[in-house]
């Protein structure tokens, strides 16, 4: 699933998807060792890539390019 992250609170982010629903999501461990010299890579305003769990939750997968506008 696609989505917007619209709100970030420690290790958790509200990922508004394109239906309009919300999701809980939490970043998947392989981004965050990724070569990144940042200590959060997901910041609100990202497009991201998620997978939804059986507990309604979403695991963060991808952060997609920014479009500029």
């Amino acid at each position: 699933m696609e989505g917007l992250v619209i709100k970030s609170t420690g290790s958790w982010y509200e990922v508004k998807t394109t239906d309009g629903s919300v999701v809980s999501c939490r970043v998947r461990g392989k981004l965050k060792i990724s070569d990144l010299k940042v200590t959060n890579p997901v910041a609100v305003g990202d497009m991201v890539q998620f997978d939804l769990e059986h507990s309604g939750q979403g695991i963060i997968h991808a952060i997609l390019p920014k479009k500029i506008i």
